[in-house]
This record gives C-alpha cells, structure tokens and sequence, in this order.
C-alpha cells in the first residue's frame, strides 16, 4: 500500500502486508527527516525518498510500486523493515541510488573503512531513528 508524506511532495512510504500502517512508530520522525534532507539538498526536485516497510520476501512490494518511478530522479530508499538484516536483490539497486537499511548483518560486510561496514556500493546502515510513543502521528 502506497502513501504520500503530507506536505513532502518528494516522499513516498510503501507499506507490505505483513506491516500495518497505523502501527508504524518511526512515521514523526522519517518525516522531520525528510523535511531536513529537502533543506539540505539544493536541488531537491530531482530527489526522490521512498520509505519502505517490508521483509526482504516482500521486496516484490517494492519494485511493483516503484515500477513507473523515473530514471531522471535520484531514488533514495529507506528500508524499515526486514529485520532479519538480508541484503536486497540487485533488482533494488537497479532501480535506486541509494539504499539505507536499518537492519543489516555484519558479517555480510565485504570491507570495514574507518570503521564503518561497507556492504555493497550503494547500500548503507541506516541506524533507526527516535521514536514518538507519546504522540498520535499525522501525515
């Protein structure tokens, strides 16, 4: 299932079934981040966040909903699910720049530089962000 991020033009969150939208916590916080990356890019129009909730056996989610995304924007995906740390297929680096997982195994590192896992070009550990329990999200 597919939503927009009110008021970010430029974000999408894709949620697979085994997720729940309404039980998302991380929702407040993806989107500060969102506004903040918009504010640091100059050319944000060419930037495209997708935000994906979903196990790596449902990356298929991912690729049907982003199938008309266009080449002419840096894709950028964030990956919120999948705790099992699995590395996408190469299907999802074809389609984005950039992936930011949350969950990642270590030992699947090909190379450690100055201390940080490299995984694969492309791929980066995206470290969970706060989340908002007192708050009623909105998007």
């Amino acid at each position: 299932m597919i939503y927009k991020v009110e008021d970010i033009s430029n974000a999408t969150i894709i949620v697979a079934p085994s997720y729940k939208f309404e039980d998302l916590l991380e929702l407040k916080s993806l989107k500060k981040f969102c506004k903040e990356l918009n504010t640091l890019l100059q050319n944000r129009e060419y930037f495209q966040f997708y935000i994906f909730w979903g196990r790596i056996q449902e990356e298929n989610v991912l690729l049907d909903e982003t199938l008309n995304s266009s080449k002419e924007n840096i894709n950028i995906l964030f990956w919120i699910g999948d705790e099992e740390g699995y590395i996408p297929s190469e299907n999802v680096f074809v389609r984005f720049n950039y992936v930011f997982k949350v969950h990642l195994k270590n030992k699947d590192a090909i190379e450690i530089k100055n201390g940080i896992n490299i995984f694969r070009p492309g791929l980066y550990h995206f470290p969970l962000l706060t989340i908002f329990l007192s708050q009623r999200r909105s998007l």
